[in-house]
């Protein structure tokens, strides 16, 4: 059962591991926990902002695949906006833990992996999937676009960098799409939300 007690006890875990590894804290503390649209932990990123976006037709009774997770929460919200199961994926483990830790509080139908999605990643086919602000981070735009249209069934929620070399579709990603719509600004107008169809 989600309650503060229990997310104080991961966030105390969150803080002791951004006292010993400083470089990482940018990633530790990137996302709100949160619930209901209740704020649990205040982190860097409001989850809502970018879901509150999305069309409740690619959420209601579909699979979610989040590449690039962090901990977990975009997968936690989705499920609460009406998606019936959801998948993170993420490149550090210490991210994973601590999603698959707040996911026993959540007890949703959630999992999470640790891939590399500058390799082949192969993973059961969701519905719908996010690809947030993660062409900055995954240096292989080809094996990027190869793991969507592997991994994903019918449309992508890619969001841009804020970084400006980053903020427009690369190439080899938004060719694979049938359509690129432009659905909003996030992070203070600075990042670019499109909805992409396979």
């Amino acid at each position: 059962m989600l309650t503060k007690e229990k997310i104080a006890e991961i966030v105390e875990n969150i803080e002791y591991v951004n006292q010993r590894k400083k470089k990482k804290k940018k990633w530790m503390d990137y996302q709100t926990i949160c619930s209901n649209s209740h704020t649990m932990y205040k982190g860097q990123r409001d989850i809502y902002e970018r879901l509150n976006l999305i069309y409740k037709e690619d959420l209601q009774g579909k699979s979610i695949i989040d590449f690039g997770c962090n901990i977990g929460m975009n997968c936690q919200i989705a499920i609460e906006l009406g998606a019936i199961k959801a998948t993170g994926v993420d490149v550090y483990l210490h991210l994973i833990e601590i999603a698959s830790k707040l996911n026993t509080l959540y007890g949703n139908d959630c999992s999470f992996i640790q891939a590399d999605l500058a390799k082949p990643v192969e993973l059961e086919k969701a519905d719908t999937g996010f690809v947030f602000a993660l062409n900055a981070h995954v240096n292989n735009d080809e094996m990027l676009a190869q793991n969507i249209k592997n991994n994903i069934k019918d449309v992508v929620y890619f969001e841009t960098h804020t970084n400006k070399k980053f903020r427009k579709l690369p190439p080899k990603v938004e060719e694979i799409f049938k359509t690129v719509k432009l659905i909003g600004k996030t992070h203070k107008e600075q990042r670019n939300l499109y909805r992409c169809i396979l």
